[in-house]
This record gives structure tokens, sequence and C-alpha cells, in this order.
């Protein structure tokens, strides 16, 4: 059924709180051929108004006449095709399975840049929410809610909005933490819920839209989905602000994560091998450098507490790790180790200081305690 453009967002916003009809479950992608087009332009924008374009998000994408999964298949669409939103919005939803992700999503009405006017399901578009328009932001929150629940949804719509409206130190801080803390959730719900089979992998990368400035990458040997923090995002963000804190701690971030701004789980410190571990590089000065500005910060400001402290940690626990395996010289290790100690940073606690001496009292024998340099 087809609504015109003033009555869309209305229909859109109630399916969003109404019983939905579902179709069962398939892959919208197609696999025959299909050759029939239509010029059908009834709903268009306005000659001042900015066309709002989709991208398809998978390979073979139906183009049909009408909304839903009976509809007539006009053409199909390649991976990555721009179309342009008609301005109207199926009153149903239809559950799909696109490649491991379940969906519960509206039929949009698209125009093709050959002129082809149809309709598409929504999963399989990726769309940009720097428009503001409000259909986009409502099928983000539909497409939100199908795979992380409505409390969560409603969360990260609150992050976001929060992160777009960032205007000092402060609430850069406050936001880092709530993004955090909410990627940890969507992680472990993305674990259960996506199902990843080569080759045709999920396609998470609207996240990037949800959840800014964070990146979906594959991990742990491609078997599951992270949320990665791009801190040339955060340098950008605090660049905005008059206070000089979260520019330091941009540059902290910058340090530990260097290959390419971006959040890992093996910072600047470690040399990863495999998805298994690899080597410390201690011995370096990369500890002793990122601590000393980690402590620097402590003492200016109360700002940045949780990433200051998570940072220590997880230089401490690279130094003091039950099973080391050193890359540098036994030398150079024991002597950047040294030079951590004397400096005796507040901010490292006395059972971080017993911890670094204790290992320190190891490497000097390291023979005896099975720790191997020059790797």
């Amino acid at each position: 059924m087809r609504h015109p453009f003033l009555l869309s967002i209305f229909f859109f916003a109630v399916f969003c709180f109404t019983a939905c009809r579902s179709d069962s479950k398939t892959h919208e992608a197609a696999h025959t051929n299909g050759s029939n087009q239509t010029s059908d332009t009834t709903a268009s924008l306005s000659a001042t108004q900015a066309p709002v374009s989709f991208t398809t998000n998978l390979d073979n994408v139906r183009l049909r006449e009408k909304p839903g999964l009976e509809g007539k298949e006009l053409l199909r669409l390649p991976l990555g095709t721009t179309v342009y939103d008609a301005r109207e919005v199926s009153d149903f939803t239809t559950s799909l399975n696109l490649r491991g992700v379940s969906f519960n999503e509206p039929w949009l009405k698209v125009k093709t840049e050959t002129g082809i006017t149809g309709w598409i399901y929504g999963g399989a578009l990726t769309f940009s929410l720097e428009s503001g328009d409000a259909v986009m932001e409502l099928l983000m929150q539909r497409r939100l809610t199908g795979i992380f629940g409505q409390d969560l949804s409603a969360a990260i719509e609150k992050y976001r909005r929060h992160y777009k409206g960032i205007s000092t130190a402060a609430e850069l801080s406050v936001n880092y933490d709530e993004g955090i803390a909410l990627r940890d959730k969507m992680v472990e719900m993305l674990r259960q819920k996506i199902e990843i089979a080569y080759p045709d992998l999920p396609d998470l990368f609207w996240l990037r839209e949800a959840m800014p400035p964070f990146v979906p990458q594959l991990v742990r040997e491609g078997t599951e989905y992270y949320l990665f923090y791009d801190f040339k995002a955060f340098s950008r963000k605090a660049a905005q602000t008059v206070s000089p804190e979260d520019d330091e701690m941009a540059q902290i971030f910058l340090k530990a994560y260097r290959a390419d701004s971006i959040e890992y789980f093996y910072p600047a410190w470690f040399l990863q091998i495999s998805d298994e571990g690899g080597y410390t590089l201690l011995g370096r000065g990369i500890h002793l450098d990122i601590l000393e500005h980690l402590d620097t910060l402590h003492h200016r400001t109360d700002l940045f507490s949780k990433p200051i402290a998570t940072l220590k940690n997880a230089i401490v626990e690279d130094i003091t790790a039950a099973h080391p395996a050193y890359w540098e010289s036994k030398q150079k290790v024991i002597n950047e180790l040294k030079q951590i100690i004397i400096k005796r940073f507040d901010l490292l606690s006395s059972q971080d200081m017993v911890a670094l001496e204790t290992r320190l009292k190891m490497l000097k024998e390291a023979k005896k305690n099975n720790i191997t340099f020059d790797l």
C-alpha cells in the first residue's frame, strides 16, 4: 500500500509501535534475471531540496513494482548502487535474514540514476544521517531496535545526539565514557545475534552512522564483529573545544594507537603476531612516554579519568604479564622498567609499584623465570 509524502513519516512512526506483517525469512538478493522497467515518479522531491540517497549493501538487490516480497521484480541492482529517496514508505515491515543479520524493516520507494522508480527493502540499503532527514532517523531506529532491542536502541540514539552536540571537553569526556559502555553491550549482543558465514559476510558498516565514531571490524580470525573507536575523529572533536585537556587526551590516544589511529586490542607498546598474541615492546620507550603523558594529564584535570586509568592498567599488565616475551634486548627492557620505577608516577598505585618492582627482579633472573628476549 502506498502513501503520499505528507503522510509517509506519520505511517512510518506508527508501524514502529504496532504489530507488523512478517514474511518468512529469505534473502532479498535475486537469483534470476528480470528486465521490466517503470518510470513512475509520482512522489518526487521539490526542485530546491537536495535528493536523499541510499546505497545498496548487497549484490543483486531486487527493485520491485510495489512494496513486499510479492511485488513484481523490475530489475536487480549490484552492490554499491546509488538510489534516491522517492519519499514514500510502506505501512508494514518484512522480516528478512540478510547475510546473517535479521532485519524487520519497511520498504522504501526509490528512483535509480537511470530514472527507474520502484520499491527496495530497507535492510538492503545503507544511508547517511548527516542530512537529519526524519525518515532516515526513523529507519535507523527501526534497524537498531530490531537488532539491539528498544532500550539499547534508545541509548544509542541518545549517545549519537550527544556526540553531534559536543562543544566542551567535559562533554567529550562524558560522551566517550558513554560510548565505550554502549559499545561493550552492543558487541555482546552482536556475538549472540549475528551469524558469520563466508563468503557472504554481513554488512555492519552502517553502524558507523548509528554509533559515531566507532568502526566495525571482523576480529578473532573473522569469527565475530567488534566496534573500535576512531581517535582521529576524537581529535577533531577536541580541536573544536576551547579547553586543552581533550587535545592532550587525543594526543595520548594517537600515541597508543599510532598505526591507523583506530583503537585495537593491541596498542603501540605490543607487537601483534597473531590473533592469539605477540611480544611486548618494553625497551623502546613507548611505555614510559605514554605513562608520562597520562600522569601529566592526571595531575591537570579530573576529566578523562576512565580512559587514563584504562591505558595505565593496560601498560602495567603488559609489563607484568604472566608469560612475558620481550622483542627487545634484556638490557633495554631492564633500563626502561627502571626509569618507570624511578619516576614513581602518582598515577601508579602501590599495587602497581609492587608488581613492577617484582617484575624487575624477575628480569634480572630471566633464565630462572623462563623469560625470553631479542625475539
